[in-house]
């Protein structure tokens, strides 16, 4: 069988997953280094964003390209629908052709049709036992994503699913559980303060995310608890 992805893009993609998690306890920095490769591998990729289970861990850790693809994202586990979550459950690669068509999650597809998305494909990151995260790119032309396209990324997403599966016990859940969702809620709500902060105070991420824990611990409070609070002040939706 001939393989979808070039294997010297494969072995780079792979050496570098393997440099970060041996560097490092969480897997942020890989996860969003397989969101980026998979933009860059998949042709008519506008973004694309992972959801992982961190290994040992009972939380998620998510990444996107850009802002398009973490709206899109957020937007599927708010409704608690859509390719993403059917991925996760299933262990099975989902796609959506045309969100201006597509009735099966019709909620989700007017929202994401109106903020510029016509096609998604989410394939899962499966270990033999268990799924343990989703690896998906967006398209703003609908029907964008062929059969080479997913061959691509689930070649890309069965490889990396090993590297960033590895350590994880057997009572890792199989499917995205509410206390997964709950946590993912809650990165979001940190993730919305922080670009508060960061637009408030014009400082980089990384010192925005500092000044929001400091703020936090000021104020007595837990930090999910102390974004809760900005975020509201701010109107804004995480």
């Amino acid at each position: 069988m001939t393989s979808a992805l070039p294997e010297a893009d494969l072995a780079v993609v792979l050496a570098q997953l393997r440099g970060m998690l041996l560097s490092r306890e969480a897997a942020t920095e890989a996860v969003a280094h397989l969101a980026r490769a998979a933009r860059e591998l998949v042709g008519p990729a506008a973004g694309a964003g992972v959801s992982v289970l961190e290994p040992g861990e009972r939380r998620i850790t998510t990444a996107s390209t850009d802002r398009l693809v973490e709206a899109a994202d957020a937007l599927q586990y708010d409704l608690d629908e859509g390719p993403c979550l059917a991925t996760w459950t299933t262990g099975a690669a989902h796609r959506l052709e045309d969100t201006g068509s597509d009735r099966r999650w019709p909620e989700l597809t007017a929202a994401l049709a109106r903020m510029g998305v016509r096609s998604m494909l989410s394939v899962p990151l499966n270990l033999p036992d268990r799924t343990v995260g989703t690896l998906k790119v967006y398209a703003t032309t609908a029907g964008a994503f062929s059969a080479h396209d997913e061959a691509v990324l689930t070649e890309l997403a069965a490889a990396a699913a090993t590297l960033l599966g590895a350590g994880q016990g057997p009572d890792a859940p199989r499917g995205l559980t509410d206390g997964a969702l709950e946590a993912l809620a809650d990165r979001r709500t940190v993730d919305v303060a922080t670009g508060v902060v960061m637009e408030r105070h014009r400082l980089a991420e990384d010192d925005a995310r500092r000044r929001l824990l400091t703020d936090a611990r000021d104020t007595g409070r837990p930090l999910v608890e102390h974004a809760q609070h900005l975020v509201a002040r701010a109107g804004r939706r995480p």
